[in-house]
């Protein structure tokens, strides 16, 4: 056993326990990093783990080690010389555990291939096992989240001063993600957009070297990791005073915010709040400007449950932590769009995200 264990990682194991117990599975073969870490704490990525009622065991080779050992807070660590699925086919089948359950989400066909020749009909799959744990975030979670956070909206008080006329979006996004690495982030929890005027319609827009030029929109969306966990933030500028269309519109995406975040409630149905915020774009005209769902989940991943979008079957829960994003995208003049980070809880929803967003702030000096 390794030293250190103890909750919340014990305690991650049991309850997913209690849920292989419900399914009728003998055990677990988790392959997914972002699980493997959250029932763990090992962050390498190459790693397997076992989850049965008897042990957790996880495999890895030999290059990790040290950080296995290191970073491993529940269940015994294996390093094995062969291919590692190869050696938890084998652990399975020497310990007869059947059925044993595998990510279906998460793993590869060839893998499966592995598993189904070693194991054949001992394996079942499964969808969401350890993603439906992950949704309610600990205290300790939740306060990685808010340092991520914290850290991500240091970098943009930082750089956002220094946008000049002429600068790129590469040289934005670079200086953003270098600032973040620079006040203690591990990475950038994901590539940071930076979109200038018309190229800020793409919702998903990858920074060029384009320039910025007068009175164009400024769209960053960006966030740094921190402990294994990521921050999600975006924020819409006016480099000079917006055009009369792109103030209209930046007032109705706040006000289609604010509609969503009223219904971030525990037990409503995620796609309330994403009906919310479209019904209040529509009273404006822009509600076939709206192009992608309102929000998501955000923990261990940027991008996780529960789905806030128009047809999810999701429910808020108390301790999930999710974005509430609406955007206006005009194509060929600019896009617009504001994202908060909130924790739902008893009383609604509780907003993380401290950086300025009204109208008057957003606009910067050409």
């Amino acid at each position: 056993m390794v030293e250190g264990s103890s909750l919340p990682w014990s305690d991650r194991c049991e309850r997913l326990r209690g849920r292989l117990a419900e399914e009728g599975l003998a055990g677990l073969v988790c392959g997914s990093s972002a699980n493997v870490a959250y029932l763990t704490g090992f962050r390498g990525e190459a790693g397997w783990l076992l989850v049965s009622a008897e042990e957790i065991v996880l495999f890895t080779d030999g290059r990790f080690q040290t950080q296995a050992k290191e970073e491993t807070r529940v269940g015994e660590v294996e390093i094995v010389a062969e291919e590692v699925l190869s050696a938890v086919a084998g652990a399975v089948g020497e310990r007869k555990l059947a059925p044993v359950g595998f990510e279906s989400q998460s793993l590869s066909f060839a893998s499966y291939q592995r598993l189904a020749e070693a194991l054949g009909e001992a394996i079942r799959p499964t969808e969401n096992l350890v993603e439906g744990l992950r949704l309610a975030k600990d205290e300790g979670e939740l306060g990685a989240v808010e340092e991520a956070l914290r850290l991500t909206e240091e970098a943009l008080e930082r750089v956002v001063p220094q946008v000049q006329l002429g600068v790129t979006e590469t040289e934005v996004a670079g200086e953003l993600e270098h600032t973040m690495r620079r006040l203690g982030a591990e990475r950038a929890a994901f590539e940071t957009i930076v979109a200038f005027g018309e190229r800020a319609a793409l919702p998903h827009a990858r920074p060029t070297t384009r320039r910025l030029g007068a009175g164009e929109v400024v769209l960053m969306d960006t966030g740094a990791a921190v402990n294994g966990y990521c921050a999600d933030i975006t924020r819409t500028f006016f480099f000079g005073e917006p055009t009369a269309p792109a103030r209209k519109a930046y007032e109705a995406v706040l006000a289609a915010q604010e509609a969503g975040l009223r219904e971030v409630q525990v037990g409503r149905p995620c796609c309330k709040a994403h009906q919310a915020a479209r019904q209040a774009l529509e009273k404006e005209g822009l509600g076939e400007a709206f192009k992608h769902s309102l929000g998501h989940g955000v923990g261990i991943e940027v991008h996780e449950g529960p789905r806030v979008s128009e047809k999810s079957k999701d429910e808020f829960a108390a301790g999930m932590v999710v974005t509430v994003e609406p955007g206006v995208y005009i194509e060929g003049q600019f896009g617009i769009r504001t994202e908060d980070m909130v924790v739902v809880g008893e009383g609604g929803a509780r907003t993380l995200t401290r950086y300025p967003k009204l109208l008057g702030e957003m606009v910067l000096a050409p």
